[in-house]
């Protein structure tokens, strides 16, 4: 297969096979899921289906039965139709990409009517549990392109609130009394609400702060000043937003689920709490944490460079 794929990329080879690739439209925004559709590409003409149906403001699913065998295979990408929806489509090679925490609350009866789906994992935890339900699933862990440089400042964190349950006040608490400098990004998800921190959380953290920038690119220039990053959610899908901070070589401070401890190994990689339970975590290590961070996220890009190409083997597996 190996040769197959480096065919594709040969000179004068044959027309790129058609594929349609059904998203979430939040992630044009976020530009959370460039990584996957700029490497699909590579390898085949991608169709883009945007899905603004998760807006719940009367909006349809997108009509799919204009898909038949000329496509190659049909992608799902974080969240998939009814079966009503699924049963029109005239191509069996169906492949889905669920995430984590969009789906770990199904239970098997809802996997087990997938049976006929290919799945592609980002996390291991859901991984493991989908084949030991008999599913077809494969697994691979994502790793960002490092950043040299860029830790940032050992006593400034940037925290991202996306969620409302994750606020100032859980922060506050896993902070402690560190001598540390908090800048909040306030940008939360669609349906979330952000806390205002009180005034003595203002004071004692010396809280900045910072809205939706124009551009991605900005809000990474404010992140790579600070050398501890919070991850911004209780559950991730793959968690590109700490995976890039860690890529930088930060200190990144999460609840202890997935996927953020599949990559985080608390005290070594980043530090991990219990959100049920949040207690005041001990900085004094964090410039070795950036340090072993750096390396563990090199070392995993570079595995992710070598695996990579096994998602297109399991694309074209029938």
């Amino acid at each position: 297969m190996m040769k197959k794929i480096a065919e594709w990329f040969r000179p004068g080879a044959r027309k790129k096979k058609k594929i349609v690739y059904i998203g979430h439209s939040y992630h044009e925004k976020t530009k959370s899921t460039g990584f996957i559709l700029e490497y699909l590409k590579n390898f085949y003409d991608v169709e883009v289906v945007l899905d603004e149906s998760w807006k719940g403001e009367g909006a349809p699913y997108p009509d799919l039965t204009f898909i038949d065998r000329s496509y190659r295979c049909v992608i799902f990408f974080q969240n998939l139709p009814d079966n009503a929806v699924l049963t029109k489509i005239k191509n069996r090679n169906i492949v889905f990409f669920p995430m984590y925490d969009a789906s770990h609350h199904h239970d098997v009866d809802y996997w087990r009517a997938l049976k006929k789906v290919k799945i592609i994992n980002f996390s291991k935890t859901l991984h493991r549990k989908l084949s030991r339900w008999g599913l077809e699933s494969m697994f691979i862990q994502y790793f960002p392109t490092p950043r040299q440089g860029v830790s940032g400042s050992a006593d400034e964190v940037f925290f991202w609130q996306r969620l409302t349950r994750i606020d100032s006040n859980v922060i506050a608490q896993v902070l402690g009394n560190a001598e540390v400098r908090l800048h909040i990004h306030r940008a939360v998800d669609p349906g979330q609400h952000f806390q205002q921190p009180t005034e003595e959380q203002e004071k004692k953290l010396h809280i900045t702060y910072s809205d939706w920038f124009d551009t991605r690119d900005e809000m990474l220039q404010v992140m790579q000043q600070k050398g501890i990053y919070i991850a911004p959610r209780e559950f991730e899908g793959i968690g590109l937003s700490f995976l890039e901070a860690m890529a930088m070589g930060k200190a990144v401070i999460a609840v202890d689920n997935p996927t953020m401890n599949e990559y985080i190994e608390h005290g070594k990689t980043g530090y991990l709490f219990n959100y049920q339970e949040p207690k005041a975590i001990d900085l004094s290590t964090v410039g070795d944490v950036q340090k072993n961070t750096a390396a563990f996220m090199q070392k995993g890009y570079e595995k992710w460079e070598q695996e990579k190409h096994t998602i297109i083997t399991f694309i074209e597996k029938r």
